[in-house]
């Protein structure tokens, strides 16, 4: 199986935005993507499962005009024999029943997309059950169970047994439990899929009355409001015991306003304003059956005329966040510092790029590390729709660390001229494109990018540069690694040069690491053409012809004693299935001697080292420039 690394996007800045759209076309929306993710955090990073563990997926399907819809149920599934569907379940729903990498498919509307998932032994150590442990009489509480392995978790709420121990106070159904009557009840599940723990968890949950001396009821929104827009009301109750975890009661109060032709208001606390008016008192109420309280309460809105100038996006995480982030949307408006909440508004379409999912209330959910892009909001009005997006990047989880490593896992040596490929990890979290990279040493002209370190010519044997990770959040430095120059290998290419190039062994044959820039210089090998690596790796990359030089220059200069060749596909991918990426420069692909005939044409191939795949030029062109390494007999 080919070892792969997950190059993360660089991070971007927010930004926000506005436009024009041909949203008005009369064509039926197509769709352009389909994307798959774990559901509610199962799978802590979206990647890796344990062994005899279910999971819940989803399918999402993103159109043309930007709009995303559910389609777990719709599209059609299908999985590798790593995974077995889970009985008596829904759609998207799959459990691990053999190690490896286990690849799961939805199709929807011709279009396809594959999510690749890890299947590990992992052992579990806790069991916990998530929700309130305070409640009132008739409100519905919701929890929910996760396991905890030693480096990760796994959610498993819709794949265990719900209990209480005193129905006489509640009623259960799933993972919700409603009270009937004051009193103390357990609630608990058990993790059948553990063997290794005590795999049962018991939580307790307290019922009060929830009168007046219990509770506190309250309205909240704007209290402006543009004519011929909506905003968003709220009402909530806080018991007195526990004020940090209001309960919603939007949907369930009744709503009022005293000025209905002016100020209207639906049954979900949605306002809108059809006029101008300076004071109209919107309220909303709940009666509790059970007790006969009835709670109230109001806030005074007020409209205003003005002309709308744009959309604008907020999201409470100002770049990174992980899990979820709740993002509003806000109409502006010409001359005017008044802002308008439009974020549920019925004319706001939310959408987002791939890589995040995006709800109709703008909140925003993504787990895997190190994804940037943009959430986007539509917000349909005449005489056109208008547009806005906000740039998120998704960071690490709170408290992780993270260590930097390579082959050598605590320290690694590099030759004068050479490269070495470090990774930043945390738990399951391949962060190396996270992270910002910097490197401290006497000797200027050392790189580092994405965890590619790369020597200059003039450096020393002997000599130590550290590498440091840091976080692109707050700068702190997350780990180092030391690196000593070294000279390895066996170099001839001049009697007084101390250059070198790293020889990998792989089955039946020697492989050469792609060499810098500074190296192919050192080297006096001029005739191979090779140019520095234009986005700043300084490794040397050459088109196809200059590859078959490059080999072809080893040979004549007897390197090794060996005839070097330019390697095929087959046995690039064996040198990545036998080593991996570790002692190989991955900044971009290698020339392979492969071909493919497309319509008469003969189109180049080049193999990248991240994905084990292969990639062609889609055309004649030899002069793309990609890494070289090159191959002899042992």
């Amino acid at each position: 199986m080919n070892k792969k690394l997950v190059l993360l996007p660089t991070v971007l800045s927010a930004a926000v935005m506005m436009g024009c759209s041909d949203s008005g076309s009369d064509a039926e929306p197509y769709v352009t993507d389909v994307i798959i993710k774990a559901h509610d955090g199962a799978m802590q990073d979206g990647r890796v499962l344990p062994l005899g563990y279910p999971t819940k997926l989803e399918a999402t399907a993103v159109y043309n005009n930007g709009t995303h819809e559910d389609v777990t149920d719709k599209a059609s599934w299908s999985n590798s024999a790593e995974l077995d569907v889970v009985q008596g379940y829904s759609k998207g729903e799959f459990i691990a029943v053999d190690l490896g990498s286990a690849q799961v498919t939805a199709t929807f509307d011709g279009r396809q997309s594959s999510k690749e998932i890890q299947v590990q032994a992992l052992e579990p150590t806790e069991l916990l059950i998530e929700g309130r442990q305070l409640t009132f009489i008739d409100y519905p509480v919701s929890y929910k169970a996760t396991t905890y392995f030693d480096r990760s978790s796994h959610v498993i709420t819709d794949f265990v047994e719900w209990e209480i121990d005193n129905p006489d106070i509640a009623s259960i159904g799933g993972n919700t439990v409603t009270a009937t009557i004051e009193g103390k009840l357990s609630v608990f599940t058990t993790d059948n899929h553990a063997a290794y723990v005590d795999d049962k968890a018991i939580t307790i949950l307290e019922i009060v009355e929830g009168t007046e001396q219990d509770v506190d009821f309250f309205v909240s929104g704007s209290d402006r409001i543009a004519t011929g827009t909506t905003t968003q009301l709220n009402a909530a109750i806080v018991l007195k015991g526990d004020a940090e975890n209001p309960f919603d009661f939007t949907d369930r109060a009744d709503w009022v306003s005293s000025c209905p032709d002016v100020l209207s208001v639906n049954s979900s606390g949605v306002v809108t304003a059809n006029g101008q008016i300076d004071d109209c008192s919107i309220s909303a109420s709940y009666f509790v059956e059970g007790t006969g309280t009835v709670f109230e309460d109001f806030i005074k809105v007020s409209s205003f005329a003005a002309q709308i100038s744009g959309v604008e996006v907020k999201c409470d995480a100002e770049k990174y966040f992980f899990g979820e982030t709740q993002c509003s949307a806000y109409l502006t408006y010409e001359d005017s510092d008044e802002r308008t909440d439009v974020t549920i508004d019925t004319r706001t379409t939310w959408s987002s790029d791939s890589g995040f999912s995006v709800d109709n209330k703008g909140i925003v959910t993504s787990v895997d590390v190190g994804t940037e892009g943009k959430v986007h909001v539509r917000f349909d009005t005449s005489p056109q729709s208008l547009f806005g997006n906000y740039e998120l990047v998704v960071g690490l989880p709170a408290g992780s660390t993270v260590d930097v490593i390579t082959n050598e896992k605590e320290e690694a040596e590099l030759f004068i001229g050479g490269a070495r490929q470090l990774f930043a990890i945390s738990g399951e979290y391949d962060v190396t494109s996270f992270v910002i990279w910097k490197v401290e040493s006497v000797t200027s002209g050392w790189l580092v990018k994405d965890g590619l370190v790369t020597a200059p010519s003039n450096v020393q044997i002997g000599e130590v540069a550290i590498v440091y990770a840091e976080s692109p959040i707050d700068g702190d430095v997350l780990d180092t690694l030391n690196i000593t120059v070294v000279e390895l290998g066996e170099c001839n290419f001049s009697s007084n040069s101390n250059d070198c190039i790293t020889i990998l062994e792989s089955g039946e044959h020697l492989y050469t690491v792609a060499p810098s820039y500074s190296l192919v210089r050192a080297s006096g090998a001029n005739n191979s053409g090779a140019t520095g690596d234009s986005i700043g790796y300084q490794m040397a990359i050459f088109n196809l012809d200059q590859a078959y030089d490059w080999c072809s220059e080893l040979t004549n200069r007897s390197f090794d004693d060996k005839v070097w060749t330019l390697p095929n596909e087959d046995e690039l991918d064996s040198l990545n299935d036998d080593i991996g990426y570790d002692d190989i420069p991955v900044g971009t692909a290698y020339w392979t001697t492969s071909t493919v005939q497309v319509g008469g044409q003969t189109f180049y191939r080049y193999y990248d080292f991240t994905t084990g795949k292969l990639g062609d030029t889609g055309g004649t062109d030899k002069t793309r420039t990609y890494y070289a390494s090159c191959v002899a007999d042992q």
